[in-house]
């Protein structure tokens, strides 16, 4: 089954340890469940919780087993400029082309990108 969808999954590091993300049906249904609006996936705002989310739901597929606070625990705040990287990656990789607008033609849509909190000693 996931031999189709294999050229859309991302690696990503975490505490030393390998795992696999792909924002699939399942991991967007899971962001609009928790609140996140889809089409405001490159708000300049965002938050801890929402990096956290980001990386569960797309682990979810290949990851079932891990909990929001599993994930948690394996983020660091010095990391996020790197997992901001891979996120934009595998939202990219999930979304790929998006297609036309309308059938008959059109402009293609926008990919979703991604914008990291952003922080430094003196935010603290």
């Amino acid at each position: 089954m996931f031999e189709l969808i294999r050229d859309r999954v991302t690696e990503i590091q975490l505490a030393g340890e390998t795992y696999q993300l792909i924002f699939d049906m399942n991991a967007l249904a899971a962001l609009e469940e928790e609140g996140v609006e889809l089409e405001n996936l490159d708000a300049t705002r965002t938050n801890f919780s929402l990096v956290r989310l980001m990386v569960w739901a797309g682990m979810r597929t290949h990851h079932p087993e891990m909990t929001l606070a599993d994930v948690g625990a394996r983020i660091m705040p010095m990391d996020l400029a790197r997992i901001n990287s891979v996120l934009q990656q595998a939202i990219q990789s999930s979304f790929g082309q998006l297609p036309k607008a309308e059938e008959g033609g059109g402009e293609e849509g926008p990919i979703p990108t991604w914008s990291p909190p952003t922080t430094s000693v003196a935010d603290s």
